[in-house]
């Protein structure tokens, strides 16, 4: 069987710990500012700003640091998924719990550039808007949300909600050829249908009815759609690929783990995070790079270096080893143009400057929050 997306990469070598790269990060926490030292989330902005989410604050930096300054918090909440679009403006989800049987719900907030609005589309119309981390997707200068109501588009005066037959929609991805998909309900009353479905900008159309199929009883986790238009379902069943050109699924035979993350490199090498560890496909098998620990984020700097911040630290693969820069967990990370690294995670958001400079810490406020 072939998998068209995965691209066999050299055997992996041990990891190997610096201890000197230690040393190099200095850790920021609520004494220093933060809203809370739990970091959910950073987005390194085009105009310097860098946004913090916390799970008590979104916190704004101006891409400076100096001790004699604070951040300066702009909203109260738990922000786990922080985005910019491409006019510059900038999208927040908040997650609010609501109980251990129904999980949660999320609110989304929008940055115009002087300050922060919740529109009140969402809230006057009783929607909810999905908490996958695939909820969101700008697509021909519009922004596309999923709903547990529908699909609901913001052209930059208007919100909408589109085919709300069409609900819920807890996922969006979009493919190179411009589609935006999602799984959900379709059909009229008496014959609804389960099924992969794209989007045209108006109607949803069923692709795939995936009842009686290997997605029927599969709940979705994460999502990725690929380089080459493939549609990537990490699921409580497995992983799947899904084919829009063959119109077919196919099972990946993941070992049985929780997934929780999808990343795919410039080389279209696929990399999955789950509860369990990292996972990459190679010579038709799945090999476990990482063991023993939660993934919880993977990217790759502007030098193609692939980053992975786990429960136990960061780690770096770079000229085919495996290295530990960060023994400290890692919930998210980014990095600055001058090649400063941040990581956030669960005892405060730790700076790692370039070679050669130091750490400083400034806030300054820029309009109204």
């Amino acid at each position: 069987m072939k998998f068209p997306l995965l691209v066999l990469i050299p055997l992996l070598l041990p990891i190997l710990s610096f201890p000197h790269s230690q040393e190099k990060w200095r850790r920021l926490t609520t004494e220093d500012g933060l809203s809370s030292n739990v970091v959910l989330d950073i987005l390194y902005a085009k105009n310097g700003n860098i946004w913090i989410g916390t799970d008590q604050g979104l916190d704004r930096y101006n891409g400076l640091f100096e001790e004699s300054s604070l951040p300066f918090l702009s909203l109260d909440g738990s922000f786990n998924s922080i985005f910019e679009l491409s006019t510059g403006q900038v999208l927040a989800r908040e997650i609010v719990p609501i109980n251990i049987t129904e999980g949660n719900t999320a609110n989304i907030y929008f940055f115009d550039g002087r300050k922060w609005d919740k529109p009140d589309f969402f809230n006057g119309n009783d929607i909810t808007v999905s908490d996958l981390p695939e909820f969101a997707v700008e697509s021909d200068g519009q922004i596309w949300i999923a709903t547990a109501s529908g699909i609901v588009g913001f052209d930059g005066a208007k919100w909408q909600l589109y085919d709300p037959d069409v609900s819920p929609v807890d996922w969006l991805v979009k493919t190179p050829d411009g589609r935006l998909w999602s799984k959900s309900w379709l059909g009229e009353s008496g014959d609804w249908k389960k099924g992969l479905a794209s989007f045209d900008g108006r109607k949803w159309n069923l692709e795939f009815d995936t009842d009686n199929s290997l997605l029927d009883q599969a709940n979705t986790k994460t999502v990725l759609a690929t380089s080459n238009g493939m549609i990537l379902l990490g699921t409580d069943q497995g992983l799947f690929q899904y084919d829009p050109v063959l119109n077919a699924i196919i099972d990946l035979k993941l070992p049985r783990v929780n997934i929780k993350l999808m990343h795919e490199s410039p080389d279209r090498s696929l990399w999955v995070g789950t509860d369990q560890g990292l996972f990459r496909l190679g010579s038709g098998k799945w090999q476990q790079v990482i063991d023993g620990q939660v993934i919880n984020t993977i990217g790759q700097t502007k030098k193609g270096i692939l980053w992975v911040g786990t429960s136990n630290g960061l780690y770096q693969f770079h000229s085919g080893e495996w290295i530990s820069v960060l023994k400290a967990p890692v919930n998210c990370f980014t990095e600055l143009t001058d090649d400063t690294l941040l990581a956030g995670g669960n005892d405060g958001l730790r700076v790692k400057p370039s070679a050669d400079e130091t750490v400083v810490m400034r806030t300054e406020l820029a309009g109204e929050f």
